[in-house]
């Protein structure tokens, strides 16, 4: 199929969009569309034409071939996963689990994932296992969490508090930046939706934050460092007084974070649940310490039209965009391409603060594999 230029008795030239065929063996030509008269401009306009014309037909047909039925949530795991390494809490749980070789799960991956969603949503562990671990980048999260390794895993981290705790507070510290001259401590209560005093030494009744004492409750210490940075805590029984904590968390001090909703029972699980508050509180954190530093400020269009004054950008408002950009693994025919939604504003000075590059819009190409598989880590890795 060729363009045609043709003259006729007058002079003029016309193109033709004429094809090739054969006849009883021998080459015949026939037109197919007339293109109008002939002339160098003419023809840019007409190969532009038939272009636009190329590309509508096989967006068209493209179109028929591609399925998108999933997407899910990319950029909370992009900036967890690097506060994971820079706060020390990948090398810490590392080395607990190295503790537990017959441990059958991977107790970062699943702490990963209860991080994630209690910084998401905060809400139960069945929560975790029945919904937010299908809603979250698969490439990053442990596939088919039982609710069991979730609650096997708050014992782990419940027996290796004081672990965690030691090995936060000496990580990126030396012999010359070791001394903390001037720590301050939170107390407060948290209550349980429950009357049950039978079960552990910690639920006791007890006058709560919230004025209230008709629930059960203990009592949480936290220490942190000027700059907002959690060094320790403590948990002591519901009707403790508040005077008694301060001698026992300065002595433990000395040695070496929201947490609602809480649906546990027994001792060990609430010490294993506020440890992972904990850690999600340190990676909180660092996220403020970085937009705070960098005097990043909130963008929104309320700001713009003055309908509110200018103000610090906080995580809770980053988080909020960042759970919108999502992965979507899109079908085209036998291939897979995942790509990444936009990342707005507010969300993209969160990656700016933590040091952290926006992953790329096409994070990989995949041929035969599900939306479930995993990508692979030369991907994952791409700056």
């Amino acid at each position: 199929m060729v363009i045609k230029p043709t003259t006729n008795a007058s002079g003029q030239s016309y193109y033709h969009l004429v094809e090739s065929y054969r006849d009883n063996g021998s080459v015949r030509h026939r037109t197919l569309l007339s293109l109008g008269k002939a002339g160098e401009d003419r023809m840019d306009d007409l190969i532009a034409a038939i272009v636009r014309h190329k590309e509508r037909f096989t967006v068209l047909e493209l179109a028929k071939t591609i399925s998108i039925d999933e997407t899910f949530i990319l950029g909370p795991l992009r900036v967890l996963e690097r506060l994971f390494e820079k706060s020390g809490i990948n090398a810490v749980l590392s080395e607990v689990a190295a503790q537990h070789p017959r441990l059958g799960f991977d107790l970062k991956k699943i702490a990963f994932t209860m991080i994630t969603s209690r910084l998401i949503t905060p809400g139960s562990k069945r929560k975790v296992s029945e919904h937010w671990q299908q809603r979250l980048d698969p490439e990053m999260i442990e596939q088919e969490i039982g609710l069991h390794q979730l609650y096997r895993a708050l014992d782990v981290l419940a027996d290796h508090k004081e672990e965690i705790e030691k090995h936060l507070y000496w990580h990126d510290r030396n012999l010359l930046n070791a001394q903390v001259d001037v720590v301050l401590y939170d107390l407060t209560t948290l209550r349980f939706e429950s009357v049950r005093e039978d079960i552990g030494l910690l639920r006791r009744f007890g006058y709560s934050k919230e004025r209230r004492s008709d629930c059960t409750q203990v009592v949480l210490g936290l220490l942190v460092a000027p700059d907002g940075t959690p060094l320790g805590f403590a948990v002591y029984p519901g009707n403790t007084f508040e005077g008694k904590t301060v001698a026992d968390i300065v002595q433990k001090m000395r040695g070496k974070f929201k947490v609602r909703p809480i649906f546990h029972w027994t001792d060990r699980r609430i010490i294993g649940h506020l440890t992972l508050g904990f850690l999600a509180y340190l990676c909180e954190a660092l996220m403020t310490k970085g937009l705070r530093e960098k005097n990043l400020m909130l963008e929104s269009p309320a700001v713009e039209e003055e309908t509110i004054q200018p103000r610090p950008l906080t995580v809770v408002e980053a988080m909020r965009e960042l759970q919108e950009v999502k992965a979507i693994p899109v079908k085209v025919k036998s291939s897979t391409i995942w790509v990444r939604t936009d990342i707005s504003g507010n969300a993209n000075k969160l990656f700016s603060a933590i040091g952290l590059k926006a992953p790329p819009k096409v994070l990989q190409l995949e041929r035969n594999q599900k939306c479930s598989g995993t990508r692979s880590e030369s991907a994952h890795n791409q700056p």
